[in-house]
């Protein structure tokens, strides 16, 4: 008998480190071998999903048995789970596949072609996609979770890259010199140097922006500008995660983002841009009610003798009882809360190390910054000099005039704005 092996692994990960595919074809082997099977060809689809029928290899592996026309050709797999995760892929693959004369034959299971095997076949199939719908569930939940202690899960935006860390796992960490560039164009807009987005795409152009494409469009220019994510801002609406702190390295401070907002809309996008740090009410927009989990909000109200502070729920679909919390009572639990989570005097110390350097690192590219400038400066009089001496020398009005536009462009270099553009 003929034979043909067919593997299956779903992540990239599994790929990369090789693990899986090599022991689904050695198991596979030796089946093929115990059963006096001569393998004519491996096929192997790496990461890809168990839930999807139209997979590479597995088409691949239909063609080739419709072009080598044998009469029988024994498909071998692993498991029943390498075949399909889901009922209708299972049976829907297995019904192609015999279309073509194949047998198919699993080192894990027989497949008998009575009652009661194509009921335990069923089971385990059902078993199969059962399993796949569960952990796709118990992923998204831990994505959730992580996504809600401020951890970005999904493929990072322009700018970044997910490095490994010690303790806290997958982080986003940003790449220059791109992260340095967005940084630029996007206090640049906040501040009125760049006035336009088109002045924004212009000066990315300008940088070499490494943007997919051939050049930067202003439909790109304004996704970076309204992305929050640049703020150390989480933002993901699908899963009700509105503005929370992230824990990557912000590009720009919230102020700035909140400029650009208001520039582009007339209004602030952050949902807790108005002030916070109310001095009456300080864990305003920090506390949540224990209920709908929505920030509370705050006011005095009005007794009979005097005034009282209270926190408050405001969500009218909340089925808690009691919306009004005294300001003392819930200031206190706030502040056993943090007394309870505060952090060991290893991380105090790794951050503060981590921040210097930093900030050493910061005042660094500053100062090398300012030297650009002052060169530029030095450069641009010296031209003006040069450009003044041959000014008086000449006495043709027309070479005046040329010599004079020349002097008057090469102090308008000498703005702010101009150097701040071309560096």
């Amino acid at each position: 008998m003929k034979a043909v092996i067919y593997c299956r692994v779903s992540s990239e990960k599994q790929v990369r480190e090789g693990h899986g595919l090599e022991g689904q074809e050695k198991r596979c082997r030796d089946y093929a071998s115990i059963k006096g099977y001569e393998v004519l060809k491996v096929f192997r689809d790496e990461g890809i999903s168990g839930g999807l029928t139209s997979r590479p290899a597995m088409q691949a592996l239909i063609k080739y048995l419709r072009d080598i026309k044998l009469p029988e050709v024994v498909v071998i797999f692993d498991d029943i789970k390498r075949f399909a995760r889901n009922i209708e892929g299972h049976f829907e693959l297995k019904a192609m596949l015999m279309s073509q004369g194949a047998i198919l034959e699993s080192p894990s299971h027989t497949f008998e072609d009575t009652p009661g095997g194509k009921l335990v076949e069923t089971i385990f199939a059902s078993v199969a996609e059962f399993e796949r719908n569960t952990n796709k569930i118990q992923v998204c939940n831990r994505m959730l979770s992580r996504m809600q202690l401020g951890y970005w899960v999904f493929y990072p935006p322009t700018g970044y890259k997910f490095i490994k860390h010690p303790i806290e796992g997958k982080l986003i960490d940003p790449i220059e010199p791109t992260a340095s560039i967005i940084k630029e164009a996007m206090e640049g807009f906040a501040r009125g140097i760049l006035h336009s987005q088109e002045d924004v795409r212009h000066f990315l152009i300008q940088k070499k922006f490494p943007y997919k494409g051939k050049t930067v469009h202003l439909e790109q220019v304004k996704r970076i500008l309204t992305q929050s994510f640049y703020a150390g801002i989480i933002d993901y609406p699908k899963w009700d995660i509105k503005f929370i702190p992230g824990r990557h390295k912000a590009l720009v401070s919230i102020d700035t983002f909140n400029k650009i907002q208001e520039k582009l809309f007339g209004r602030a996008k952050l949902a807790f841009s108005r002030k916070s740090d109310h001095e009456d009410f300080p864990i305003r927009g920090l506390a949540l009610c224990p209920c709908c989990e929505k920030p509370y909000t705050s006011s005095w109200s009005k007794g009979r003798n005097a005034k009282f502070p209270y926190y408050r729920c405001n969500n009218k679909q909340c089925n808690l009882s009691q919306k009004n919390i005294r300001k003392e009572v819930l200031e206190e639990l706030f502040s056993n809360t943090l007394k309870e989570i505060s952090p060991a005097s290893q991380i105090i110390n790794l951050t503060k190390a981590i921040t210097s350097d930093i900030y050493n690192k910061r005042m660094e590219q500053k100062g090398a910054h300012l030297a650009g400038l002052q060169k530029e400066i030095h450069k641009l009089d010296k031209e003006i000099k040069s450009t003044a001496d041959k000014f008086i020398q000449t006495s043709k009005k027309a070479m005046q005039q040329a010599l004079e536009n020349k002097i008057d462009e090469l102090e308008t270099n000498k703005q702010p704005s101009t150097i701040f553009y071309k560096t």
